[in-house]
């Protein structure tokens, strides 16, 4: 999920934009010689509209994805990936290797992308990143250099990183007057570039709208070459960029890519979410939701009782265990994803079926004891 600028409205909408999920039924309108069919898995750009457990979208907007694709990590690519991808190769700037970038929110979905790809594509891009100091571990294990964006100035510690030359390109998702001074004077003289890739500082401090208009912030702060706003293309699927997301996806298919979704929330939990994003002192990566069991317990197999009265329904599908639209196996990764809560009710759930076991073993070898 990402909060985007949205073109034409006057207040700023949490957007939950992309999603990976199964067709169920098909429209009149889909071809019936086309290559999709209920059953199949789907990554989709959806703009609006994911925060559900259905939704109705156009069959030109799917991508088709592999039976034995990992949900979780391809959900991530369609916003966040291919995002950071353009903002590499589509952005109005020529990075040739040996540049160097400076990162915005490093430790953001997009600072997250923007490294794990130059790294999977071995781009050979010098990356300087501006995060709090809490995060400092987590950037540098991305291969990201490191500043403290809460330090009195920024810009002398960046020049001093490059011996005074300054960065190739930053890339801005604040987008404040002060952040765009500050990215502009770290970047080289006359030459370097800022690309703006978000608004963040147009936010209302309780997150619930915004101070102005996307547009009349561009309006007053863009300049163009020197300062520049991209943002992916919603219909890329329908461009010759589509080739470029199945390189990327083929990265992840062979292990050269691991996405980082840092949380793994239910829909109930959206609440939550949106506060976890206002406050932004937890996020590392991309969050995505399981959607709730409910909607698919047409589907299940079994059911598994967490520890706050929530249920997951979910199915074996080619050794995934799918929970409702979105699947992911239960593995020591995913049950990190999981509150603590749900954590110790899942693992009480499992000691009280062994002590039941038990218990039931034993009466049956008295039974069987008093028989003889």
């Amino acid at each position: 999920m990402a909060i985007l600028p949205t073109p034409g409205l006057s207040t700023r909408i949490y957007n939950w934009v992309d999603l990976v999920g199964e067709v169920v039924p098909l429209g009149t309108s889909v071809p019936q010689d086309g290559n999709l069919k209920i059953g199949d898995r789907v990554a989709a750009r959806c703009v609006l509209g994911s925060h559900a457990t259905y939704i109705v979208l156009p069959y030109e907007d799917l991508i088709r994805i592999a039976l034995d694709d990992d949900p979780i990590k391809i959900g991530a690519l369609p916003l966040n990936y291919m995002t950071a991808w353009g903002m590499l190769k589509h952005s109005g700037v020529k990075l040739s290797p040996g540049s160097t970038i400076l990162i915005g929110a490093a430790s953001g979905g997009l600072g997250t992308a923007v490294a794990q790809l130059v790294n999977a594509f071995k781009m050979d891009i010098r990356m300087i990143g501006t995060c709090s100091t809490s995060k400092f571990e987590y950037i540098s294990s991305l291969g990201i250099e490191l500043t403290d964006r809460k330090a009195p100035d920024v810009v002398a510690p960046l020049l001093r990183l490059t011996n005074g030359e300054g960065v190739n390109v930053a890339y801005d998702g604040v987008c404040s007057e002060q952040s765009l001074k500050s990215s502009l004077a770290a970047t080289r003289a006359d030459v370097g570039k800022v690309v703006v890739f978000e608004v963040m500082g147009n936010i209302d401090a309780d997150g619930s709208g915004v101070v102005r208009t996307t547009q009349e912030i561009f309006a007053e702060r863009l300049q163009p070459p020197r300062i520049t706003f991209y943002a992916l293309e919603t219909s890329f699927y329908n461009k010759a960029e589509i080739s470029e997301f199945h390189d990327i996806v083929k990265k992840v298919r062979n292990g050269e890519l691991d996405p980082v979704v840092s949380k793994l929330m239910r829909l109930s939990q959206a609440r939550e979410a949106h506060g976890l994003l206002k406050s932004g002192s937890s996020v590392r990566g991309k969050m995505m939701f399981v959607v709730d069991a409910e909607l698919a317990a047409h589907y299940c197999i079994w059911t598994i009782l967490c520890g706050n009265g929530d249920f997951f329904r979910g199915r074996k599908l080619h050794g995934k265990l799918w929970m409702n639209i979105v699947s992911h196996n239960l593995s020591e990764r995913s049950l990190s994803f999981l509150s603590l809560q749900t954590r110790i009710g899942l693992l009480s759930s499992i000691l009280f079926f062994f002590i039941l076991f038990f218990e039931v073993m034993s009466m049956c070898l008295i039974i069987y004891r008093r028989g003889i």
